[in-house]
């Protein structure tokens, strides 16, 4: 069974605000007034949400979470999961030191 948990952020600072959402790396900027709701999907387990306050913005950091999206303005944004990406295969060991000789580019030396 999944439950739906949703927190609802307005800025009522008089000026513009940045809601930033983490583990997804988005962010979205709030106009005075403006209210968005972030909704996020979990399964058996109850989802853990955070909030940290800022100068000029609100993080809104989420765990435990199957799916998640934000409303603005009756707009559905799905935020996407972030994949770790695999490190760059090891550079090759150079045979000399030549600043002009690139093993990726030149064959044979």
């Amino acid at each position: 069974m999944s439950r739906l948990v949703t927190i609802s952020v307005q800025n009522a600072t008089g000026r513009l605000r940045t809601l930033r959402l983490e583990p997804w790396a988005r962010h979205f900027v709030l106009t005075p007034d403006e209210k968005v709701d972030v909704v996020v999907q979990a399964g058996p387990e109850t989802p853990g949400l955070r909030v940290v306050e800022a100068t000029d913005s609100t993080l809104v950091y989420a765990s435990d979470v199957d799916r998640a999206w934000v409303v603005q303005d009756g707009i559905r944004h799905e935020l996407l999961p972030v994949y770790e990406s695999p490190a760059p295969p090891p550079r090759r060991a150079r045979p000399r030191e030549d600043p002009m000789w690139d093993p990726d580019v030149d064959l044979v030396r």
